[in-house]
């Protein structure tokens, strides 16, 4: 159960608390951010973003069978989280919100993939962590790939959106036990867990938080 999560203020000169959701006794749980919102945009970017059309690259990763693919035809089609193929090694997949355009790389995780998305984090904007909420037996290893890439030099700084899958299935493990399961907690960086079913629209605010966040920087 997580309750009021505080984050050692290693690192940083000012630190603001994000609310994040709400435990199962009705208490507000958070975690700290770097940014207060109060940020005043350069001049480059207020001209780039009057002239050219901003385009982000993210990698979606997960293990097999995590819902990547449900995802991807939510956002490229529309349709339900219904999807008998699967993502099998990589895939792409090119998005528009707003006046955004997104590129995503899909990887299916393997030990045999993961040494190879090295050649593409230095290109990438943010990470998508896609995590199968009712597969308890394979946390272990998707916590293992997780922090295999985002301690890579060139993802230090980059936003991550977690998504929490299948989360209307009886047997799924809740957002805060993932949070406790991965120590998201101790996280120094931009970070969003939502849980995520074929009933709910919240991984669409996902992108937007992600967007926001590589708009900061980029």
């Amino acid at each position: 159960m997580i309750s009021n999560p505080l984050i050692p203020n290693t690192g940083y000169n000012q630190a603001y608390m994000r609310l994040i959701g709400n435990n199962q006794n009705g208490r507000l749980v958070y975690k700290k951010s770097n940014f207060n919102g109060n940020e005043h945009p350069s001049l480059t970017k207020i001209v780039k973003s009057l002239f050219f059309k901003k385009t982000f690259e993210l990698n979606m990763v997960g293990l097999s069978g995590a819902g990547k693919k449900s995802l991807q035809n939510f956002w490229e089609y529309g349709n339900d989280f219904q999807s008998r193929i699967p993502t099998i090694g990589r895939s792409k997949l090119h998005l528009k919100v707003d006046k955004i355009q997104l590129k995503f790389g899909c990887y299916d995780l393997t030990n045999k993939i993961l040494p190879l998305m090295k050649y593409y984090y230095e290109m990438t904007h943010g990470l998508i962590y896609v995590i199968d909420s009712c597969d308890r037996s394979q946390m272990k290893i998707a916590k293992k790939f997780f922090y295999q890439i985002i301690i890579h030099e060139f993802m230090l700084e980059k936003p991550i959106l977690i998504l929490a899958t299948k989360q209307d299935l009886p047997n799924a493990i809740s957002i805060f036990e993932i949070a406790k399961i991965f120590n998201l907690n101790e996280l120094h960086r931009e970070w969003l867990l939502l849980p995520i079913s074929r009933y709910s629209k919240k991984h669409i605010d996902g992108l937007k938080w992600i967007i926001s966040k590589m708009e900061r920087f980029w």
